[in-house]
């Protein structure tokens, strides 16, 4: 398991999120806190729910596919967030997760 050191949504030219995208290797899981690690969430569909474990999160796919409107109903909320992305084997890698900021 690997986790993100805080990511500071507070910055006065960040203004939202546009979306994220992540260079890696076979099926890593991913995750998202936006209350400094207490709990781990993902975007379900139609609104983020809280994930049981570190097996359980979001595919690079799904964590790609959340839009602005999505991530904003958190990040308005927020200081900061972590990610967080889940290993299962030795297939798996990432190169980058980068968080494409609206300015």
């Amino acid at each position: 398991v690997v986790v993100s050191q805080a990511i500071d949504l507070m910055h006065s030219s960040i203004k939202g999120i546009s979306g994220v995208v992540v260079d890696c290797k076979d099926t890593p899981i991913f995750a998202v806190s936006f209350d400094n690690k207490v709990t781990w969430m993902k975007w379900g569909g139609t609104d983020w729910v809280t994930v049981a474990d570190e097996l359980t999160g979001m595919t690079r796919l799904e964590f790609e596919a959340i839009t602005t409107e999505q991530w904003q109903a958190k990040y308005e909320l927020s200081s900061d967030m972590y990610i967080r992305c889940t290993l299962t084997d030795t297939t798996q890698s990432v190169t980058s997760v980068n968080i494409n900021f609206i300015n």
